[in-house]
Protein backbone atom coordinates (compact mmCIF):
# COMPACT_ATOMS: atom_id res chain seq x y z
CA UNK A 1 0.00 0.00 0.00
CA UNK A 2 2.85 2.37 0.83
CA UNK A 3 4.31 1.82 -2.60
CA UNK A 4 1.01 2.59 -4.28
CA UNK A 5 0.76 5.88 -2.40
CA UNK A 6 4.30 6.76 -3.40
CA UNK A 7 3.66 6.11 -7.06
CA UNK A 8 0.38 8.04 -7.02
CA UNK A 9 2.17 11.03 -5.57
CA UNK A 10 4.73 10.78 -8.35
CA UNK A 11 2.01 10.85 -10.98
CA UNK A 12 0.28 13.80 -9.34
CA UNK A 13 3.57 15.67 -9.28
CA UNK A 14 4.20 15.05 -12.97
CA UNK A 15 2.38 18.18 -14.13
CA UNK A 16 4.64 20.24 -11.91
CA UNK A 17 7.61 18.80 -13.82
CA UNK A 18 5.96 19.71 -17.10
CA UNK A 19 5.30 23.25 -15.92
CA UNK A 20 8.90 23.78 -14.87
CA UNK A 21 10.56 22.35 -17.94
CA UNK A 22 8.16 22.80 -20.84
CA UNK A 23 9.50 26.17 -21.96
CA UNK A 24 13.07 24.92 -22.18
CA UNK A 25 12.04 21.66 -23.82
CA UNK A 26 9.99 23.07 -26.64
CA UNK A 27 12.55 25.72 -27.54
CA UNK A 28 15.19 23.14 -28.29
CA UNK A 29 15.68 22.23 -31.94
CA UNK A 30 14.33 19.05 -33.44
CA UNK A 31 16.50 15.99 -33.16
CA UNK A 32 17.81 14.16 -36.19
CA UNK A 33 15.38 11.28 -35.79
CA UNK A 34 12.45 13.65 -36.30
CA UNK A 35 14.03 15.02 -39.41
CA UNK A 36 14.73 11.53 -40.72
CA UNK A 37 11.12 10.49 -40.18
CA UNK A 38 9.86 13.51 -42.09
CA UNK A 39 12.27 13.03 -44.94
CA UNK A 40 11.35 9.37 -45.29
CA UNK A 41 7.81 10.48 -46.12
CA UNK A 42 9.09 11.83 -49.42
CA UNK A 43 9.12 8.22 -50.60
CA UNK A 44 5.34 8.05 -50.14
CA UNK A 45 3.95 10.18 -52.93
CA UNK A 46 0.39 9.52 -51.75
CA UNK A 47 1.00 11.20 -48.39
CA UNK A 48 3.85 13.67 -48.64
CA UNK A 49 5.26 14.53 -52.03
CA UNK A 50 2.36 14.15 -54.43
CA UNK A 51 1.45 17.82 -54.23
CA UNK A 52 5.06 18.84 -54.69
CA UNK A 53 5.67 16.45 -57.57
CA UNK A 54 2.46 17.53 -59.31
CA UNK A 55 3.41 21.17 -58.79
CA UNK A 56 6.85 20.40 -60.14
CA UNK A 57 5.35 18.41 -62.98
CA UNK A 58 3.04 21.26 -63.91
CA UNK A 59 5.84 23.79 -63.75
CA UNK A 60 8.09 21.47 -65.71
CA UNK A 61 5.29 20.82 -68.20
CA UNK A 62 5.16 24.55 -68.80
CA UNK A 63 8.94 24.71 -69.10
CA UNK A 64 9.03 21.74 -71.47
CA UNK A 65 6.33 23.32 -73.57
CA UNK A 66 8.36 26.53 -73.68
CA UNK A 67 11.42 24.46 -74.52
CA UNK A 68 9.52 22.81 -77.32
CA UNK A 69 8.81 26.21 -78.83
CA UNK A 70 12.44 27.16 -78.50
CA UNK A 71 13.50 23.97 -80.29
CA UNK A 72 11.08 24.42 -83.15
CA UNK A 73 11.32 28.20 -83.39
CA UNK A 74 13.97 28.01 -86.10
CA UNK A 75 11.89 25.47 -88.01
CA UNK A 76 8.75 27.54 -87.62
CA UNK A 77 10.43 30.79 -88.60
CA UNK A 78 11.98 29.05 -91.58
CA UNK A 79 8.60 27.74 -92.74
CA UNK A 80 7.02 31.12 -92.22
CA UNK A 81 9.81 32.88 -94.11
CA UNK A 82 9.71 30.31 -96.92
CA UNK A 83 5.97 30.82 -97.21
CA UNK A 84 6.46 34.57 -97.44
CA UNK A 85 9.18 34.16 -100.06
CA UNK A 86 7.02 31.80 -102.08
CA UNK A 87 4.12 34.19 -101.96
CA UNK A 88 6.36 37.11 -102.87
CA UNK A 89 7.87 35.15 -105.77
CA UNK A 90 4.40 34.29 -107.00
CA UNK A 91 3.40 37.93 -106.90
CA UNK A 92 6.59 38.96 -108.67
CA UNK A 93 5.96 36.43 -111.45
CA UNK A 94 2.43 37.66 -111.81
CA UNK A 95 3.58 41.26 -112.08
CA UNK A 96 6.20 40.28 -114.65
CA UNK A 97 3.58 38.52 -116.75
CA UNK A 98 1.29 41.51 -116.59
CA UNK A 99 4.07 43.84 -117.61
CA UNK A 100 5.03 41.63 -120.51
CA UNK A 101 1.46 41.37 -121.71
CA UNK A 102 1.03 45.09 -121.14
CA UNK A 103 -2.57 44.14 -120.41
CA UNK A 104 -2.92 46.54 -117.58
CA UNK A 105 -2.37 50.23 -117.78
CA UNK A 106 -2.76 50.81 -114.11
CA UNK A 107 0.14 50.71 -111.72
CA UNK A 108 1.17 47.34 -110.38
CA UNK A 109 -0.58 46.43 -107.08
CA UNK A 110 1.40 46.62 -103.82
CA UNK A 111 2.85 43.40 -102.39
CA UNK A 112 0.43 41.52 -100.21
CA UNK A 113 0.39 42.61 -96.53
CA UNK A 114 1.21 40.36 -93.57
CA UNK A 115 -2.49 40.26 -92.77
CA UNK A 116 -3.23 38.99 -96.29
CA UNK A 117 -0.61 36.29 -95.88
CA UNK A 118 -2.11 35.27 -92.55
CA UNK A 119 -5.53 34.90 -94.09
CA UNK A 120 -4.12 32.73 -96.85
CA UNK A 121 -2.26 30.58 -94.31
CA UNK A 122 -5.42 30.11 -92.29
CA UNK A 123 -7.36 29.18 -95.42
CA UNK A 124 -4.76 26.58 -96.39
CA UNK A 125 -4.67 25.22 -92.82
CA UNK A 126 -8.44 24.73 -92.87
CA UNK A 127 -8.14 22.91 -96.16
CA UNK A 128 -6.36 20.01 -94.45
CA UNK A 129 -2.73 20.90 -93.69
CA UNK A 130 -2.19 19.95 -90.01
CA UNK A 131 1.42 21.13 -89.98
CA UNK A 132 0.31 24.59 -91.03
CA UNK A 133 -2.48 24.55 -88.42
CA UNK A 134 0.08 23.73 -85.75
CA UNK A 135 2.32 26.56 -87.02
CA UNK A 136 -0.63 28.95 -86.65
CA UNK A 137 -1.20 27.62 -83.15
CA UNK A 138 2.44 28.35 -82.35
CA UNK A 139 2.10 31.83 -83.83
CA UNK A 140 -0.99 32.70 -81.78
CA UNK A 141 0.46 31.19 -78.62
CA UNK A 142 3.71 33.12 -78.91
CA UNK A 143 2.64 36.22 -80.84
CA UNK A 144 4.59 36.15 -84.13
CA UNK A 145 4.70 38.93 -86.72
CA UNK A 146 1.26 40.44 -87.29
CA UNK A 147 -0.27 37.75 -85.08
CA UNK A 148 -1.16 38.99 -81.60
CA UNK A 149 -0.81 36.51 -78.77
CA UNK A 150 -4.13 34.75 -78.20
CA UNK A 151 -4.16 31.48 -76.26
CA UNK A 152 -7.77 30.75 -77.15
CA UNK A 153 -7.10 30.96 -80.89
CA UNK A 154 -3.91 28.97 -80.39
CA UNK A 155 -5.90 26.18 -78.75
CA UNK A 156 -8.41 26.12 -81.61
CA UNK A 157 -5.64 25.74 -84.20
CA UNK A 158 -3.92 23.05 -82.13
CA UNK A 159 -7.25 21.22 -81.88
CA UNK A 160 -7.64 21.34 -85.68
CA UNK A 161 -4.11 19.98 -86.12
CA UNK A 162 -4.59 17.33 -83.45
CA UNK A 163 -7.79 16.12 -85.09
CA UNK A 164 -5.77 15.62 -88.27
CA UNK A 165 -3.25 13.51 -86.36
CA UNK A 166 -0.50 16.02 -85.57
CA UNK A 167 1.23 14.61 -82.46
CA UNK A 168 3.07 17.80 -81.45
CA UNK A 169 -0.16 19.78 -81.59
CA UNK A 170 -2.00 17.16 -79.50
CA UNK A 171 0.80 17.21 -76.94
CA UNK A 172 0.70 20.99 -76.62
CA UNK A 173 -3.10 21.04 -76.47
CA UNK A 174 -3.01 18.43 -73.70
CA UNK A 175 -0.68 20.67 -71.71
CA UNK A 176 -2.99 23.66 -72.29
CA UNK A 177 -5.97 21.70 -70.95
CA UNK A 178 -3.92 20.56 -67.95
CA UNK A 179 -2.88 24.13 -67.15
CA UNK A 180 -6.10 25.86 -68.19
CA UNK A 181 -4.40 28.02 -70.83
CA UNK A 182 -6.70 29.25 -73.58
CA UNK A 183 -9.27 26.61 -72.58
CA UNK A 184 -11.07 25.70 -69.39
CA UNK A 185 -8.96 23.41 -67.26
CA UNK A 186 -10.06 19.87 -68.09
CA UNK A 187 -8.00 16.94 -66.85
CA UNK A 188 -9.94 14.41 -68.91
CA UNK A 189 -9.30 16.36 -72.13
CA UNK A 190 -5.68 16.87 -71.10
CA UNK A 191 -5.25 13.14 -70.70
CA UNK A 192 -7.02 12.33 -73.97
CA UNK A 193 -4.83 14.60 -76.08
CA UNK A 194 -1.66 13.71 -74.17
CA UNK A 195 -2.28 10.00 -74.69
CA UNK A 196 -2.94 10.58 -78.39
CA UNK A 197 0.42 12.32 -78.72
CA UNK A 198 2.20 9.72 -76.59
CA UNK A 199 0.87 6.88 -78.72
CA UNK A 200 2.31 8.73 -81.72
CA UNK A 201 5.70 8.89 -80.01
CA UNK A 202 5.84 12.56 -78.99
CA UNK A 203 8.66 12.82 -76.42
CA UNK A 204 7.02 15.43 -74.20
CA UNK A 205 3.69 13.62 -74.21
CA UNK A 206 5.31 10.31 -73.26
CA UNK A 207 6.56 11.82 -70.02
CA UNK A 208 3.34 13.68 -69.35
CA UNK A 209 1.31 10.51 -69.89
CA UNK A 210 3.44 8.82 -67.25
CA UNK A 211 2.71 11.61 -64.77
CA UNK A 212 -1.01 11.45 -65.47
CA UNK A 213 -1.14 7.72 -64.86
CA UNK A 214 1.04 8.02 -61.76
CA UNK A 215 -1.14 10.65 -60.08
CA UNK A 216 -4.51 9.85 -61.59
CA UNK A 217 -4.85 13.09 -63.55
CA UNK A 218 -7.73 12.69 -66.00
CA UNK A 219 -7.60 8.91 -65.65
CA UNK A 220 -7.43 6.21 -62.99
CA UNK A 221 -4.10 5.80 -61.24
CA UNK A 222 -2.09 3.00 -62.74
CA UNK A 223 1.54 2.57 -61.68
CA UNK A 224 2.23 -0.08 -64.30
CA UNK A 225 1.04 2.22 -67.10
CA UNK A 226 2.99 5.12 -65.59
CA UNK A 227 6.18 3.05 -65.65
CA UNK A 228 5.49 1.97 -69.23
CA UNK A 229 5.22 5.53 -70.52
CA UNK A 230 8.04 6.86 -68.33
CA UNK A 231 10.35 4.14 -69.68
CA UNK A 232 9.51 4.96 -73.31
CA UNK A 233 10.00 8.65 -72.61
CA UNK A 234 13.35 8.02 -70.91
CA UNK A 235 14.50 5.95 -73.88
CA UNK A 236 13.86 8.96 -76.11
CA UNK A 237 15.84 11.24 -73.80
CA UNK A 238 12.89 12.82 -72.01
CA UNK A 239 13.76 14.50 -68.71
CA UNK A 240 10.28 13.83 -67.35
CA UNK A 241 10.58 10.19 -68.34
CA UNK A 242 13.96 9.80 -66.63
CA UNK A 243 12.55 11.43 -63.50
CA UNK A 244 9.44 9.27 -63.35
CA UNK A 245 11.20 6.03 -64.20
CA UNK A 246 13.96 6.77 -61.71
CA UNK A 247 11.46 7.43 -58.91
CA UNK A 248 9.63 4.19 -59.72
CA UNK A 249 12.90 2.26 -59.59
CA UNK A 250 13.84 3.91 -56.32
CA UNK A 251 10.78 2.70 -54.43
CA UNK A 252 9.83 -0.34 -56.53
CA UNK A 253 6.55 0.76 -58.12
CA UNK A 254 4.64 -0.41 -61.16
CA UNK A 255 6.03 -3.93 -61.09
CA UNK A 256 9.65 -2.83 -60.76
CA UNK A 257 12.00 -4.07 -58.05
CA UNK A 258 13.55 -1.34 -55.95
CA UNK A 259 17.05 -0.59 -57.18
CA UNK A 260 18.50 2.62 -55.78
CA UNK A 261 21.83 2.61 -57.69
CA UNK A 262 20.09 2.10 -61.05
CA UNK A 263 17.42 4.61 -60.10
CA UNK A 264 20.09 7.22 -59.42
CA UNK A 265 21.38 6.94 -63.00
CA UNK A 266 17.99 8.18 -64.21
CA UNK A 267 17.42 10.63 -61.35
CA UNK A 268 20.83 12.26 -61.78
CA UNK A 269 20.15 12.87 -65.46
CA UNK A 270 16.78 14.44 -64.76
CA UNK A 271 18.02 16.36 -61.72
CA UNK A 272 20.91 17.85 -63.67
CA UNK A 273 18.40 18.95 -66.32
CA UNK A 274 16.37 20.78 -63.66
CA UNK A 275 13.50 18.37 -62.93
CA UNK A 276 12.38 19.28 -59.40
CA UNK A 277 10.87 15.88 -58.54
CA UNK A 278 14.08 14.13 -59.56
CA UNK A 279 16.14 16.63 -57.57
CA UNK A 280 14.00 16.03 -54.50
CA UNK A 281 14.22 12.24 -54.60
CA UNK A 282 17.88 12.17 -55.62
CA UNK A 283 18.72 14.56 -52.78
CA UNK A 284 16.83 12.41 -50.29
CA UNK A 285 18.79 9.36 -51.44
CA UNK A 286 22.14 11.13 -51.29
CA UNK A 287 21.51 12.65 -47.87
CA UNK A 288 20.51 9.34 -46.25
CA UNK A 289 22.70 7.00 -48.29
CA UNK A 290 19.79 4.62 -48.65
CA UNK A 291 19.73 1.59 -50.92
CA UNK A 292 23.51 1.32 -51.06
CA UNK A 293 24.02 4.74 -52.66
CA UNK A 294 27.03 6.66 -51.32
CA UNK A 295 26.15 9.76 -49.37
CA UNK A 296 26.85 13.15 -50.92
CA UNK A 297 25.39 15.80 -48.62
CA UNK A 298 26.73 18.78 -50.57
CA UNK A 299 25.14 17.67 -53.84
CA UNK A 300 21.97 16.83 -51.94
CA UNK A 301 21.82 20.35 -50.49
CA UNK A 302 22.27 21.89 -53.94
CA UNK A 303 19.45 19.82 -55.40
CA UNK A 304 17.15 20.52 -52.44
CA UNK A 305 17.70 24.25 -52.93
CA UNK A 306 16.97 23.97 -56.66
CA UNK A 307 13.86 21.82 -56.18
CA UNK A 308 12.46 24.27 -53.64
CA UNK A 309 11.52 26.62 -56.54
CA UNK A 310 8.60 24.29 -57.32
CA UNK A 311 8.21 22.75 -53.87
CA UNK A 312 8.63 25.49 -51.20
CA UNK A 313 8.16 23.00 -48.36
CA UNK A 314 11.73 21.90 -49.08
CA UNK A 315 12.95 25.19 -47.63
CA UNK A 316 11.78 23.88 -44.28
CA UNK A 317 13.68 20.64 -44.84
CA UNK A 318 16.80 22.60 -45.78
CA UNK A 319 16.49 24.70 -42.65
CA UNK A 320 16.06 21.54 -40.58
CA UNK A 321 19.13 19.95 -42.16
CA UNK A 322 21.27 22.94 -41.29
CA UNK A 323 19.80 22.94 -37.79
CA UNK A 324 20.31 19.30 -36.88
CA UNK A 325 21.57 17.31 -39.84
CA UNK A 326 24.95 16.40 -38.34
CA UNK A 327 24.21 12.70 -38.69
CA UNK A 328 23.83 13.29 -42.42
CA UNK A 329 27.13 15.12 -42.71
CA UNK A 330 25.64 18.63 -42.71
CA UNK A 331 27.44 21.05 -40.42
CA UNK A 332 25.14 23.20 -38.25
CA UNK A 333 24.73 26.69 -39.70
CA UNK A 334 22.30 29.01 -37.93
CA UNK A 335 22.60 31.62 -40.70
CA UNK A 336 21.48 29.06 -43.29
CA UNK A 337 18.68 27.93 -40.99
CA UNK A 338 17.46 31.51 -40.81
CA UNK A 339 17.79 32.05 -44.58
CA UNK A 340 15.85 28.95 -45.60
CA UNK A 341 13.35 29.20 -42.76
CA UNK A 342 12.43 32.69 -43.95
CA UNK A 343 11.97 31.49 -47.53
CA UNK A 344 9.80 28.58 -46.47
CA UNK A 345 7.82 30.66 -43.98
CA UNK A 346 7.01 33.21 -46.72
CA UNK A 347 5.57 30.33 -48.73
CA UNK A 348 3.47 29.23 -45.75
CA UNK A 349 5.42 26.09 -44.82
CA UNK A 350 4.69 25.08 -41.22
CA UNK A 351 8.07 23.55 -40.45
CA UNK A 352 9.91 26.59 -41.81
CA UNK A 353 7.74 28.89 -39.70
CA UNK A 354 8.51 26.72 -36.67
CA UNK A 355 12.26 26.99 -37.23
CA UNK A 356 12.01 30.73 -37.84
CA UNK A 357 10.19 31.06 -34.51
CA UNK A 358 12.95 29.00 -32.90
CA UNK A 359 15.53 31.45 -34.27
CA UNK A 360 13.74 34.43 -32.73
CA UNK A 361 13.06 32.73 -29.39
CA UNK A 362 16.67 31.62 -29.02
CA UNK A 363 18.55 34.40 -30.80
CA UNK A 364 20.02 32.19 -33.52
CA UNK A 365 21.61 34.56 -36.08
CA UNK A 366 18.96 37.14 -35.22
CA UNK A 367 18.18 39.30 -32.18
CA UNK A 368 16.04 37.49 -29.62
CA UNK A 369 12.43 38.65 -29.84
CA UNK A 370 9.76 36.50 -28.19
CA UNK A 371 6.96 38.60 -29.65
CA UNK A 372 8.08 37.92 -33.24
CA UNK A 373 8.79 34.32 -32.31
CA UNK A 374 5.24 33.92 -31.11
CA UNK A 375 3.89 35.37 -34.37
CA UNK A 376 5.79 32.80 -36.41
CA UNK A 377 4.90 29.90 -34.15
CA UNK A 378 1.27 30.94 -34.53
CA UNK A 379 1.66 30.77 -38.32
CA UNK A 380 3.23 27.36 -38.01
CA UNK A 381 0.21 26.21 -36.03
CA UNK A 382 -2.17 27.78 -38.55
CA UNK A 383 -0.37 25.82 -41.29
CA UNK A 384 -1.22 22.63 -39.42
CA UNK A 385 2.35 21.72 -38.48
CA UNK A 386 1.96 19.45 -35.42
CA UNK A 387 5.07 20.64 -33.57
CA UNK A 388 4.02 24.23 -34.26
CA UNK A 389 0.58 23.55 -32.81
CA UNK A 390 2.16 22.10 -29.67
CA UNK A 391 4.63 24.96 -29.25
CA UNK A 392 1.97 27.61 -29.79
CA UNK A 393 -0.16 25.87 -27.20
CA UNK A 394 2.69 26.26 -24.70
CA UNK A 395 3.03 29.95 -25.63
CA UNK A 396 -0.64 30.44 -24.85
CA UNK A 397 -0.55 28.38 -21.67
CA UNK A 398 2.57 30.14 -20.33
CA UNK A 399 2.10 33.62 -21.75
CA UNK A 400 5.33 33.45 -23.77
CA UNK A 401 5.76 36.35 -26.20
CA UNK A 402 2.33 37.75 -25.36
CA UNK A 403 -0.67 37.31 -23.13
CA UNK A 404 -1.71 33.89 -21.89
CA UNK A 405 -4.87 32.30 -23.24
CA UNK A 406 -5.32 29.10 -21.26
CA UNK A 407 -8.58 27.89 -22.86
CA UNK A 408 -7.12 28.22 -26.37
CA UNK A 409 -3.83 26.78 -25.19
CA UNK A 410 -5.55 23.70 -23.77
CA UNK A 411 -7.52 23.24 -26.99
CA UNK A 412 -4.36 23.37 -29.09
CA UNK A 413 -2.51 21.05 -26.71
CA UNK A 414 -5.10 18.35 -27.33
CA UNK A 415 -5.07 19.08 -31.06
CA UNK A 416 -1.31 18.49 -31.07
CA UNK A 417 -1.79 15.30 -29.07
CA UNK A 418 -4.32 14.05 -31.60
CA UNK A 419 -1.80 14.86 -34.37
CA UNK A 420 0.69 12.51 -32.72
CA UNK A 421 3.07 14.92 -30.96
CA UNK A 422 4.48 12.74 -28.21
CA UNK A 423 5.13 15.48 -25.65
CA UNK A 424 1.64 16.84 -26.21
CA UNK A 425 0.17 13.38 -25.63
CA UNK A 426 2.01 13.08 -22.33
CA UNK A 427 1.09 16.56 -21.10
CA UNK A 428 -2.53 16.17 -22.19
CA UNK A 429 -2.69 12.85 -20.34
CA UNK A 430 -1.44 14.45 -17.12
CA UNK A 431 -3.97 17.26 -17.56
CA UNK A 432 -6.77 14.71 -17.94
CA UNK A 433 -5.76 13.02 -14.68
CA UNK A 434 -6.07 16.34 -12.86
CA UNK A 435 -8.44 18.41 -14.96
CA UNK A 436 -7.67 21.81 -16.45
CA UNK A 437 -9.32 25.19 -16.75
CA UNK A 438 -11.52 24.00 -19.59
CA UNK A 439 -10.63 20.29 -19.53
CA UNK A 440 -12.74 17.92 -17.49
CA UNK A 441 -11.01 15.16 -15.57
CA UNK A 442 -11.11 12.01 -17.72
CA UNK A 443 -8.86 9.25 -16.42
CA UNK A 444 -9.65 6.60 -19.09
CA UNK A 445 -8.82 9.04 -21.86
CA UNK A 446 -5.71 10.09 -19.97
CA UNK A 447 -4.56 6.49 -19.76
CA UNK A 448 -4.97 6.07 -23.52
CA UNK A 449 -2.89 9.16 -24.24
CA UNK A 450 -0.27 8.15 -21.68
CA UNK A 451 0.02 4.73 -23.32
CA UNK A 452 0.31 6.33 -26.77
CA UNK A 453 3.12 8.59 -25.55
CA UNK A 454 4.87 5.63 -23.92
CA UNK A 455 4.69 3.57 -27.10
CA UNK A 456 6.16 6.54 -29.00
CA UNK A 457 9.13 6.54 -26.65
CA UNK A 458 8.35 9.24 -24.06
CA UNK A 459 10.43 8.22 -21.03
CA UNK A 460 8.21 9.67 -18.28
CA UNK A 461 5.11 8.24 -19.95
CA UNK A 462 6.81 4.83 -19.94
CA UNK A 463 7.49 5.21 -16.23
CA UNK A 464 3.82 5.94 -15.58
CA UNK A 465 2.65 3.00 -17.69
CA UNK A 466 5.04 0.81 -15.71
CA UNK A 467 3.31 1.95 -12.55
CA UNK A 468 -0.15 1.34 -14.06
CA UNK A 469 0.84 -2.23 -14.98
CA UNK A 470 2.40 -2.88 -11.60
CA UNK A 471 -0.51 -1.58 -9.54
CA UNK A 472 -3.19 -2.98 -11.84
CA UNK A 473 -5.77 -0.24 -11.41
CA UNK A 474 -5.68 1.93 -14.54
CA UNK A 475 -4.46 -0.92 -16.75
CA UNK A 476 -4.67 -4.69 -16.19
CA UNK A 477 -1.90 -5.88 -13.88
CA UNK A 478 1.08 -7.28 -15.74
CA UNK A 479 4.28 -7.36 -13.66
CA UNK A 480 6.47 -8.51 -16.55
CA UNK A 481 5.24 -5.67 -18.76
CA UNK A 482 5.59 -3.25 -15.86
CA UNK A 483 9.23 -4.17 -15.41
CA UNK A 484 9.92 -3.84 -19.14
CA UNK A 485 8.31 -0.39 -19.34
CA UNK A 486 10.31 0.73 -16.31
CA UNK A 487 13.53 -0.55 -17.86
CA UNK A 488 12.89 1.31 -21.11
CA UNK A 489 12.21 4.49 -19.19
CA UNK A 490 15.28 4.14 -16.98
CA UNK A 491 17.51 3.51 -19.97
CA UNK A 492 16.50 6.94 -21.28
CA UNK A 493 17.51 8.54 -17.98
CA UNK A 494 14.02 9.35 -16.73
CA UNK A 495 14.09 10.01 -12.99
CA UNK A 496 10.68 8.37 -12.60
CA UNK A 497 11.90 5.44 -14.68
CA UNK A 498 15.00 5.01 -12.50
CA UNK A 499 12.85 4.95 -9.37
CA UNK A 500 10.35 2.46 -10.82
CA UNK A 501 12.94 0.13 -12.33
CA UNK A 502 15.17 0.26 -9.28
CA UNK A 503 12.24 -0.53 -7.02
CA UNK A 504 10.99 -3.36 -9.27
CA UNK A 505 14.47 -4.91 -9.30
CA UNK A 506 14.73 -4.79 -5.51
CA UNK A 507 11.24 -6.21 -4.97
CA UNK A 508 11.44 -8.76 -7.78
CA UNK A 509 8.46 -7.37 -9.64
CA UNK A 510 8.11 -9.10 -13.00
CA UNK A 511 11.32 -11.11 -12.56
CA UNK A 512 14.07 -12.10 -10.19
CA UNK A 513 15.06 -9.68 -7.42
CA UNK A 514 18.30 -7.81 -8.06
CA UNK A 515 20.15 -5.68 -5.47
CA UNK A 516 21.44 -3.48 -8.31
CA UNK A 517 18.16 -1.68 -8.03
CA UNK A 518 19.63 0.31 -5.13
CA UNK A 519 22.15 1.92 -7.49
CA UNK A 520 19.31 3.10 -9.73
CA UNK A 521 17.52 4.67 -6.77
CA UNK A 522 20.74 6.40 -5.75
CA UNK A 523 21.10 7.76 -9.28
CA UNK A 524 17.55 9.12 -9.05
CA UNK A 525 18.45 10.85 -5.77
CA UNK A 526 21.48 12.46 -7.42
CA UNK A 527 19.21 13.99 -10.08
CA UNK A 528 17.54 16.09 -7.40
CA UNK A 529 14.15 17.63 -7.99
CA UNK A 530 11.43 16.78 -8.51
CA UNK A 531 11.57 13.13 -7.40
CA UNK A 532 14.94 12.73 -5.71
CA UNK A 533 13.40 13.02 -2.26
CA UNK A 534 11.03 10.11 -3.03
CA UNK A 535 13.96 7.92 -4.05
CA UNK A 536 15.89 8.83 -0.87
CA UNK A 537 12.87 8.06 1.30
CA UNK A 538 12.43 4.67 -0.37
CA UNK A 539 16.08 3.76 0.24
CA UNK A 540 15.85 4.83 3.86
CA UNK A 541 12.74 2.74 4.44
CA UNK A 542 14.21 -0.36 2.80
CA UNK A 543 17.48 -0.17 4.81
CA UNK A 544 15.53 0.48 8.00
CA UNK A 545 13.12 -2.41 7.58
CA UNK A 546 15.56 -4.92 6.10
CA UNK A 547 13.08 -5.59 3.31
CA UNK A 548 14.48 -5.84 -0.22
CA UNK A 549 17.84 -4.55 1.11
CA UNK A 550 19.97 -5.77 4.05
CA UNK A 551 18.98 -4.02 7.31
CA UNK A 552 21.44 -1.17 7.90
CA UNK A 553 20.42 1.52 10.45
CA UNK A 554 23.31 3.77 9.42
CA UNK A 555 22.35 3.80 5.76
CA UNK A 556 18.70 4.13 6.73
CA UNK A 557 19.54 7.24 8.74
CA UNK A 558 21.65 8.66 5.92
CA UNK A 559 18.94 8.31 3.26
CA UNK A 560 16.08 9.47 5.48
CA UNK A 561 18.08 12.57 6.42
CA UNK A 562 18.74 13.12 2.72
CA UNK A 563 15.00 12.89 2.07
CA UNK A 564 14.35 15.48 4.78
CA UNK A 565 17.05 17.78 3.40
CA UNK A 566 15.40 17.53 0.00
CA UNK A 567 12.03 18.51 1.49
CA UNK A 568 10.07 15.26 1.60
CA UNK A 569 7.06 15.87 3.90
CA UNK A 570 7.14 12.33 5.39
CA UNK A 571 10.86 12.27 6.20
CA UNK A 572 10.60 13.59 9.79
CA UNK A 573 7.97 11.01 10.70
CA UNK A 574 10.04 8.21 9.17
CA UNK A 575 13.13 9.35 11.09
CA UNK A 576 11.31 8.96 14.42
CA UNK A 577 10.95 5.24 13.74
CA UNK A 578 14.74 4.81 13.98
CA UNK A 579 14.84 5.63 17.69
Amino acid sequence: MRKHVLKSSLLCAAWLLVSATAVADWRSQFDADRFSARMDELYRAEQRSTAGIIAGAQADMARQTAGYYARISAERDARYAAFQRAMAQAEAAERSAREQARSQAAAQPAPPSGYDLLQRMEAEARSGKPGLARTLGDAYREGVGVVERDATKAASWYALAAQAGDAAAASTLGAMYALGQGVAKDDAAAFRYTLQAAQAGDETALGNAGSMYEFGIGTARDDAQAVRWYRQAAEQGSVRGASGYGRALLVGKGGLSANAPEAMTYLRKAANAGDSAAQMFAAQTLITGSGGVARDPQQALRWYASAARDFPALYGDLASLYANGSQYGVAPDSAKVLEYAREGAKAGDGQASYLLADAYFNGRSVATDESIGRQWIARSAEAGYPQGIYSYALCLLRGIGGEADVPQGERLLFKAAEAGVTKAQYEAAVMLFQGGQTVQRDVPRGVKLMLAAAEAGHADAQANVADFRAVGELLPADPVAARDWARRSAEQGSQMGLINYGDFLLRGVGGAANPQGAALLEKAVALGEPYGAHAALTLGQYYRDGRYLPRDPALALRWLQQARAMGHPEADQELTTLH
